[in-house]
């Protein structure tokens, strides 16, 4: 199978596999009332690594052919029981994971009016040694302006550090002409209810706050799958029950 409207790095059995997303309370709650969302420049990315390989591809001084003149990203991840994405993604405790699948949102992402005329491509991003990524990003302009090839530039936006292995990360890269909005971002419309399968709150909230959460994305955000909270550090039973 492949997916609608976007260029897929995946394998079949991986585009139906579940896909999961850590984001604030505020965030998610955003979406569900605006239906809109962002992709973010890679610049807003933390590694350095990811910003040295943007400016290999997109240099500031020059015009590049190759390419669509801006780049965007999303990111998610495979694990959806990591206790260290919890920590990293929700410090202070307001943080929701979201579930989906690269399915999912290919099929949102491809009649989106925003991203038309550009290019979206997902995959899951490969993690190298220091060294390696220095030696792409040295050789990647030749390679580019030979190949003239976008998919390219989205495999090299697939790239990172192996200290940044545990995020087993996926991530929608999308090429367009089109202009960020002024924070930076390239906003586009995208039905929640569509993409999200299932919603899971903060393990470490207190009962006050996941009850407060829960009752938002019923009441309010009219959520129809499941709304629960992560049970990872949850005392297991001795005795079975």
């Amino acid at each position: 199978m492949r997916l609608p409207g976007i260029t897929s790095f995946l394998s079949t059995k991986q585009e139906t596999k579940s896909l999961y997303r850590i984001m604030h309370f505020d965030h998610l709650a955003e979406w569900f009332e605006t239906g809109r969302y962002p992709l973010l420049s890679p610049d807003k990315w933390e590694d350095p690594f990811e910003k040295l390989l943007k400016e290999a591809v997109f240099p500031k001084s020059e015009q590049v052919p190759y390419t669509k003149g801006q780049m965007f990203g999303l990111c998610f991840t495979w694990d959806g029981t990591s206790d260290a994405l919890w920590r990293v993604y929700s410090p202070i405790q307001y943080g929701i994971r979201i579930r989906t699948t690269p399915e999912r949102l290919a099929k949102a992402i491809s009649v989106a009016p925003e991203l038309v005329g550009g290019r979206s491509f997902v995959g899951e991003v490969e993690y190298r040694f220091e060294k390696e990524l220095v030696a792409h990003a040295k050789g990647i302009r030749a390679k580019l302006e030979a190949s003239k090839d976008t998919a390219e530039v989205a495999r090299t936006m697939l790239l990172k550090r192996k200290p940044f292995a545990y995020e087993k990360e996926v991530r929608v890269i999308h090429l367009t002409s089109h202009a960020p909005a002024s924070d930076g971002n390239l906003y586009f419309s995208i039905d929640p209810h569509e993409v999200i399968q299932t919603i899971l709150i903060d393990p470490r909230a207190p009962d006050n706050r996941f009850k407060t959460l829960k009752r938002y994305f019923d009441q309010v955000g009219k959520f129809k799958g499941s709304i629960n909270q992560s049970s990872i550090y949850k005392m297991p039973s001795l005795n079975g029950k």
